[in-house]
């Protein structure tokens, strides 16, 4: 039972977080920032001990079961929380701005 209430929670979390991104236009852009550049750090590494690239699907694709700290920290104060929504987007996007 507890391995199921953890794949719904993040199935959830999941969901809540594409929603946000595609309905509120509120989206992680330092996150992503700083994916990319380690991403080019570790294929700089892998290239200077001669084992080639990183392949492309790592390149393109979040690993499914990673989610941003900040996301799930704010979803925890907002769940326990009695705040409006809209405010707790607004929340969302001071803390997304931060890095």
């Amino acid at each position: 039972m507890p391995a199921r209430v953890r794949c719904l929670t993040h199935t959830l979390t999941l969901l809540l977080e594409e929603e946000i991104r595609d309905k509120a236009c509120i989206d992680n852009v330092a996150e992503k920032c700083r994916r990319a550049d380690e991403l080019a750090k570790r294929d700089r590494s892998l290239r200077a001990a001669g084992l080639g690239a990183i392949q492309p699907l790592l390149r393109c694709v979040q690993r499914i079961t990673q989610r941003a700290t900040k996301f799930i920290r704010w979803l925890r104060n907002h769940l326990d929380s009695s705040r409006p929504n809209a405010e707790a987007l607004a929340r969302l996007t001071k803390i997304y701005a931060t890095s």
